[in-house]
């Protein structure tokens, strides 16, 4: 129950603020650049040069999201505020 206060306290109020520069921005930019038609989906790509500061996990994660048609500020944070409480609850887990 707590993990789900904080993943719901994490993304509160996303979708009113936009982007923070300059990571959030070029994680959504890769992410739609490797969505887009003739991307590849294996290799993160950032204006075409090789972008490599994240697993391709998390940038098919914010697709996937984004595909249902949530608003792009919501499902680009979503894959981040999942693994941000995971962290946190592994934390626990080997805390106790």
């Amino acid at each position: 129950m707590a993990l789900l206060a904080f993943f719901a306290l994490y993304l509160a109020n996303s979708w009113s603020r936009d982007f923070w520069s300059p990571e959030e921005i070029e994680f959504a930019a890769v992410a739609r650049e490797m969505s887009a038609e003739g991307g590849s989906l294996l290799r993160p790509t950032l204006a075409g040069e090789p972008y490599d500061e994240k697993p391709p996990l998390i940038y098919w994660a914010g697709i996937a999201i984004a595909s249902l048609g949530i608003d792009p500020h919501v499902a680009y944070r979503i894959p981040i505020a999942l693994a941000a409480v995971l962290a946190l609850w592994v934390t626990f887990l080997f805390g106790s």
